[in-house]
């Protein structure tokens, strides 16, 4: 499949399993699904199994982990996205850590005395 295009002229019909959301993210797959599980990213089932997420849910979960302002300096933050930033940077951090937690129960799982 080609790149994952999310412009806004983008159809609101289009819709990617979350191994596409990953690859545009550098992420795991696993890690997407999560998010989803959390609700912090919106998602519906096809066929009562399979993950799809629609263009429009990608582009609002990037667009509220943006920390900077077209009318703010280069890379600074205006007034009004700081919160919305450290809040955003908030949850991506806590959901890092819930995954190393995930990742180290599992490998002592499957790796005992390790």
């Amino acid at each position: 499949m080609s790149a994952l295009s999310l412009s806004a002229a983008d159809g609101e019909d289009e819709v990617f399993t979350a191994a596409e959301v990953a690859t545009r993210w550098k992420c795991s797959a696993s890690f997407v699904r999560r998010l989803i599980d959390n609700g912090e990213l919106p998602a519906f089932r096809v066929g009562g199994k399979l993950l799809r997420i629609t263009a429009r849910a990608v582009r609002e979960y990037e667009a509220c982990r943006n920390t900077s302002s077209k009318n703010s300096a280069a890379g600074t933050p205006s007034a009004s996205t700081k919160g919305a930033s450290a809040s955003a940077a908030e949850a991506l951090k806590a959901a890092t850590q819930r995954e190393r937690r995930r990742s180290s129960a599992e490998s002592l799982r499957t790796h005992p005395g390790r």
